[in-house]
């Protein structure tokens, strides 16, 4: 039994199969993804029916993208859907306004169901992991706060403590012919694993995973949709 985080798939349904055949993944293994299964990419609606039809070893945490969808169908306000479609969110609605009144309903409370973070043991670490800022206090500033590699992170009380982010995209602080990869903080206690593949665009984006048994690291080439 291995177990692997991702995260930031925006909807790119086709290379997060790729990637579940890259590593093998069985119904043993347990997967946990930070955030943002849905918008930019085409299938968001796939990604959501499959990890809802998978949750006895596929964990999903809280994102600001699911976070935007909740606020829309919780409130319905025009500034809402503003924000969410100005994020990639158009194709998502679409896709989910397809559904039957049932399967919308669906969707939404499993959304609402949807932790912020998750604590996971493996070995003799543990591992902290939600989608953009695992210090902040409040929910909104969980899923949509920015923190960069040179943020320290102090908690000399949990020196066995790992924290593991996606939301901001790594290739924002590599050379521009460098291929996407997990970075991480100056500590080493903080882990960035958003690949970029929201942003096909970029010939370096990927879609990447990391297994926590032995910090192995797979990636995926993102396709432009």
């Amino acid at each position: 039994m291995s177990t692997y985080v991702i995260s930031d798939i925006h909807g790119h349904y086709d290379e997060f199969q790729e990637m579940l055949s890259k590593i093998n993944f069985t119904d043993e293994d347990e997967m946990i993804i930070a955030g943002d299964i849905v918008d930019r990419g085409s299938k968001s609606l796939e990604m959501i029916k499959y990890v809802m039809n998978h949750k006895d070893n596929i964990s999903m945490i809280m994102g600001n993208h699911e976070y935007m969808m909740l606020n829309c169908y919780k409130h319905g306000s025009l500034d809402n859907f503003n924000i969410w479609f100005s994020n990639g969110g158009k194709s998502t609605y679409s896709q989910i306004e397809e559904c039957s009144d049932d399967e919308i309903n669906d969707i939404i409370s499993w959304i609402k169901t949807l932790s912020y973070s998750i604590e996971v043991e493996v070995g003799e670490k543990i591992y902290v992991i939600c989608h953009a800022d695992p210090f902040a206090a409040y929910s909104e500033d969980i899923v949509w706060n920015r923190i960069s590699p040179e943020y320290e992170v102090n908690d000399e009380d949990e020196e066995n403590k790992i924290y593991i982010v996606g939301h901001t995209p790594v290739i924002r602080y590599l050379d521009k012919d460098t291929v996407a990869k997990i970075i991480k903080n100056n500590d080493g206690k903080l882990l960035f694993i958003d690949g970029g593949a929201a942003y096909p665009i970029f010939k370096q984006s990927r879609l990447l995973c990391l297994r926590l048994e032995d910090l192995k690291e797979y990636s995926v080439q993102v396709k432009i949709c």
